[in-house]
C-alpha cells in the first residue's frame, strides 16, 4: 500500500494541473498541495466502496476526476482542479451533469488510483 501511495504522489508531481501553453511542455507541472485528495481517497477506502481517481485534461488544464463508488448505480463523479475546488459533478441520484462539455470518455484519462 505504501508503494502505491508513493507512486501516486510521484505521478501527480510529474504531470499535473497546468495549461500546456503556459508551461511549453505537455501539461508538465507540479501540484503544490494535494492533501485534499489524500482525504478523499481515505474516505473512499473507509466507505468500503470501490473507487477510482483519474488525471484528465479539461479546458486546457489538468483536472482530477474522482469516482467514489465505481459499481454503484447512483454514483456521483466529481471533477476537481488542483486546489480541490469542484469543477463539475455528474451522476448521482439527482442525475447531475454540471459541465455538459466534459469528456466522459477519452484516451486522455490516466488512472492514478483504484481500490
Amino acid at each position: 500500500m505504501t508503494r502505491a501511495l508513493i507512486c501516486l504522489w510521484l505521478l501527480l508531481g510529474l504531470v499535473c494541473c497546468k495549461d500546456q501553453a503556459s508551461t511549453g511542455e505537455p501539461w508538465v507541472n507540479v501540484c503544490e498541495d494535494l492533501g485534499w485528495l489524500e482525504e478523499i481517497k481515505g474516505e473512499i477506502m473507509n466507505s468500503g466502496n470501490k473507487g477510482r481517481i483519474y488525471l484528465h485534461h479539461y479546458k486546457g488544464d489538468r483536472v482530477i476526476e474522482v469516482d467514489s463508488c465505481v459499481e454503484c448505480a447512483d454514483s456521483l463523479t466529481v471533477v476537481y482542479d488542483c486546489s480541490g475546488n469542484v469543477i463539475c459533478e455528474f451522476g448521482g441520484i439527482g442525475g447531475l451533469f454540471t459541465c455538459t462539455d466534459y469528456p466522459l470518455t477519452s484516451d486522455d484519462k490516466l488512472l492514478l488510483w483504484q481500490n
